[in-house]
């Protein structure tokens, strides 16, 4: 079970670009309890490498799936290079 302990992998992400996505209306995995552990534990250690993202949606991001795709594109492209 101690595989699934993100937040103990921080160490392994050192250098790396990271983006989370939180939707703030997430009854499935709200963000204080699945987001603020991780952001907590890998800010430290990826300084500028994270990225945090909150969008006033669901966990299905229903309401907003357009605003999530268009910024997941756009942090691919500006943090790995990759034309999306």
């Amino acid at each position: 079970m101690e595989d699934w302990l993100l937040p103990d992998k921080a160490h392994d992400l050192a250098g790396k670009q990271l983006c989370i996505f939180a939707f703030d209306r997430d009854v499935v995995s709200p963000a204080p309890l699945h987001l603020a552990p991780l952001v907590n534990a890998y800010a430290p250690v990826m300084g500028g490498g994270l990225t945090v993202k909150h969008f006033d949606t669901d966990h299905g991001y229903n309401s907003r799936r357009y605003a999530v795709a268009k910024a997941a594109a756009e942090w691919i492209e500006s943090r790995c290079g990759i034309r999306v």
